[in-house]
C-alpha cells in the first residue's frame, strides 16, 4: 500500500486525494466533489483533480479556488478497438502512475463510470488506495452500451469486475446504488459503504428576495415558475415535461419553465419547445452558475428522469424549500421518504405529470406544505455536513489500516 503520500504541514501529516472526473461539467457529481475537496479538513488532506478530457463550465471556477487540476487527455475510443482502448488505457494510466509518483499521492478517488477502470488500473500499478464512487443505479449500463445484453457493455463490466477487486472501498451515494452495486459487481463484504449525497442548507429567502431574482430572469410577478434542473439528454425526461407544460399552458397562460442545464439534447429540445408553441414559456438556459436565484424565483421543481441515484438538483430544490414533483423511481422515493414529502408520478408519463403540475398551480396551501416537508427532510437527511463526515470516515478507514 502507498502511504507515502502524506506531506507535513504545521506538525500535521497530509494525506494527498486524487480525484478521477471524466471532465468539469457542472453537473451533479462535479459540483459535490468540488464542494467536497472544499469542505474535507484542510489540515488533513490535499487534493488533485484529474479530468480524462478538458473543459466543463466548472473548471476555471476550481481553478481560480486554487485546487490543481491536471487534464489526461484520453482519446475518445470504442471498446471494439479492443487494442488500441488498452493501448490508451495503459498510456495515460503511466500519466497518472508519474503524478501520483511525483505528488505523493496517498489515495486515489474515482467518480462516475468513466474513471473506475483507470483509476483500478493505476491503483494496482502504483499500489495506491482506490475508493471507488457510485453516483447512480442505472449509471454502468446507460454509459457503457445498451444495457447487460450489450457486448460493450459485456467487454468493460468483465475488465472492471477484475480491476475492482482491488479497490479498498466503495461509496455509494445511496440504498438503492448499494443494490444495483451489489448485483452488478458482487463486492467482498464490508466493501461496500453508503455515504448519502448531501447539500449545503441555505437560508429561506424572502418575498423580496424572490422579486428580485425574477426581475434579474425576466420574469413576472404573476408567473408561474417551473424548474427543471438536470442534463439534456434522453434518460432525464425533459421532453415528457415539455408535452406536460404544453397541455397545462393551455389552461393556464401564465405558466413558464426553465430548463438549466447543457448536453447532446440540446438542439432536439429546442425545437420541440418551438414545435409545442412554447417558444414564449419555455427557455433553455443552458449551464448556470447561478443555480440558487433561479430556484428562489421558482414555484416549483419536475424531475422527469427515468432513473436518480440521489439528485443533487432534487436535494437543491427542496433545500429551498420548493414543493417538488418527481417520478416515481427507487432514486427519487429514497429522497422524498414518503408522498408526504412531493409527488410523485409514473417516469414517461406526460399526463401524469401534467395533472401533478396543475394540483400544485391551484393549490397554494399545498404547495407551502410540501415545500416546508421537503426543506425538512433535506435538513434531516441529507445535509452536506454528514456527506462530508462521512467521506472522512471512509478516507481514515483506509488510511490508518
Amino acid at each position: 500500500m502507498n502511504l507515502s503520500g502524506m506531506s507535513v504541514s504545521g506538525g500535521v501529516r497530509k494525506a494527498k486525494v486524487m480525484h478521477l472526473l471524466n471532465r468539469l461539467n457542472r453537473g451533479g457529481q462535479e459540483v459535490l466533489v468540488y464542494n467536497l475537496v472544499r469542505e474535507l479538513n484542510k489540515l488533513r488532506y490535499e487534493h488533485i483533480i484529474c479530468c480524462l478530457r478538458d473543459g466543463g463550465g466548472l473548471k476555471e471556477e476550481v481553478v481560480q479556488s486554487g485546487i490543481k487540476v491536471v487534464v489526461l487527455d484520453l482519446p475518445r475510443r470504442s471498446i471494439f478497438l479492443f487494442p488500441i482502448f488498452l493501448y490508451d488505457l495503459f498510456r495515460i494510466a503511466r500519466k497518472m502512475s508519474r503524478l501520483i509518483s511525483e505528488g505523493e499521492v496517498s489515495l486515489i478517488q474515482t467518480h462516475l463510470p468513466h474513471t473506475d477502470l483507470l483509476g483500478c488500473l493505476v491503483g494496482r500499478l502504483t499500489q495506491t488506495p482506490v475508493v471507488m464512487s457510485f453516483a447512480s443505479s442505472n449509471m454502468l449500463s446507460t454509459v457503457w452500451g445498451k444495457g447487460p445484453l450489450g457486448i460493450k457493455f459485456r467487454l468493460r463490466m468483465s475488465l472492471l469486475r477484475r480491476l475492482s477487486r482491488s479497490a479498498k472501498k466503495m461509496i455509494t451515494v445511496g440504498e438503492n446504488v448499494s443494490e444495483a452495486v451489489n448485483r452488478t459487481l458482487h463486492p467482498e463484504p464490508g466493501k461496500l459503504q453508503v455515504v448519502r449525497n448531501g447539500v449545503f442548507i441555505p437560508k429561506l429567502a424572502s418575498s423580496e428576495d424572490k422579486i428580485g431574482a425574477r426581475e434579474k430572469l425576466g420574469l413576472a410577478a404573476e408567473d408561474f415558475v417551473i424548474t427543471c434542473v438536470g442534463r439534456l439528454v434522453p434518460f432525464k425526461g425533459q421532453h415528457f415535461l415539455i408535452e406536460a407544460v404544453k397541455i397545462v399552458a393551455e389552461q393556464h397562460p401564465e405558466v413558464r419553465l426553465l430548463l438549466v442545464g447543457g448536453g447532446p439534447e440540446k438542439d432536439r429540445i429546442q425545437e420541440l419547445v418551438e414545435q409545442s408553441g412554447l417558444k414564449e414559456k419555455a427557455f433553455l438556459l443552458g449551464e448556470r452558475s447561478d443555480v440558487p436565484d433561479i430556484l428562489i424565483a421558482s414555484d416549483l421543481f419536475v424531475l422527469p428522469s427515468f432513473w436518480e441515484g440521489i439528485s443533487i438538483a432534487l436535494l437543491e430544490a427542496m433545500s429551498y424549500g420548493l414543493p417538488v414533483v418527481v417520478t416515481d423511481v427507487p432514486g427519487n422515493r429514497e429522497v422524498l421518504g414518503s408522498q408526504e414529502n412531493g409527488v410523485l408520478v409514473p417516469p414517461k408519463d406526460s399526463l401524469a405529470l401534467k395533472e401533478a403540475i396543475v394540483s400544485l398551480l391551484e393549490g397554494a396551501d399545498l404547495r407551502a406544505k410540501l415545500g416546508q416537508k421537503s426543506r425538512t427532510r433535506v435538513e434531516r437527511y441529507f445535509n452536506f455536513a454528514d456527506t462530508v463526515a462521512g467521506t472522512e470516515g471512509v478516507y481514515e478507514s483506509i488510511l490508518e489500516s
